[in-house]
């Protein structure tokens, strides 16, 4: 009887810390290739990220879908983006990759017609990555939208937890998540026109799933009140 409680309660404690364990994210197992298929949940504001730190459990159970989007991943192409490596592509929106051994930048962006085009891509992950890995990032791109629009930017992301995600379609263990500082300035040259942005991101990714698990943004503008988006895989 002593060895069988001895095995459950070594079972369960080995349980507990591969839950805990601290997750890290390379180029072979994290990056979206090409054949993959997902839908993302797309759903209302939310409030609570959860807190910072070590052997954590955030619990985003209570978040409410409004619609779906069915992405594929397959290899790009074309003359817009001929550096990338990657599509996500869904009936209205699609987005360009260049993952690399050491790192994954966005290049690009097409939403309903409007090319957003980095001049300078935005590193979204450096490999390995795991937790307190932290980088600084400047980009920048150009849009039109009706007017020809220019956007400069900066950010700090940082891996500042690891731990446990409770989602409405089940328990992931093992997860890392990233938060992204965002500051960038959008301008109409000639006109006056300027909006200031700061964004707030934080993304869940497990080591082996080619996408975030999660994500939640905060983003103000201008100053006004910030404006929460949310979905999850």
């Amino acid at each position: 009887m002593r060895i069988l409680l001895l095995s459950l309660i070594t079972f369960f404690c080995l349980s507990a810390l591969r839950g805990y364990a601290q997750p890290v994210l390379d180029s072979a197992h994290n990056v979206p290739i090409p054949g993959d298929g997902y839908v993302w949940a797309i759903c209302n504001g939310w409030s609570s990220d959860g807190s910072p730190g070590a052997s954590q459990v955030w619990d985003l159970t209570g978040l409410q879908t409004q619609s779906h989007l069915t992405y594929m991943s397959m290899s790009s192409w074309g003359t817009i983006f001929p550096v990338a490596s990657i599509l996500n592509q869904s009936a209205v929106d699609a987005d360009y990759f260049q993952c690399n051994a050491d790192s994954m930048s966005w290049l690009g962006h097409e939403n309903n017609g409007v090319v957003y085009a980095y001049g300078h891509p935005e590193v979204l992950l450096h490999f390995p990555f795991t937790y307190l890995s932290s980088f600084s990032n400047t980009w920048s791109d150009s849009f039109d939208n009706g007017l020809m629009t220019y956007r400069v930017g900066s950010s700090l992301d940082s891996a500042d937890g690891y731990g446990i995600l409770k989602l409405p379609n089940g328990t992931y263990s093992n997860v890392l998540r990233v938060k992204y500082s965002r500051q960038y300035t959008d301008s109409v040259p000639g006109l006056g026109i300027t909006y200031t942005y700061n964004e707030i991101i934080y993304r869940w990714f497990q080591p082996g799933i080619h996408q975030a698990l999660a994500t939640i943004s905060h983003l103000v503008v201008n100053g006004a009140a910030p404006i929460v988006s949310a979905g999850y895989l």
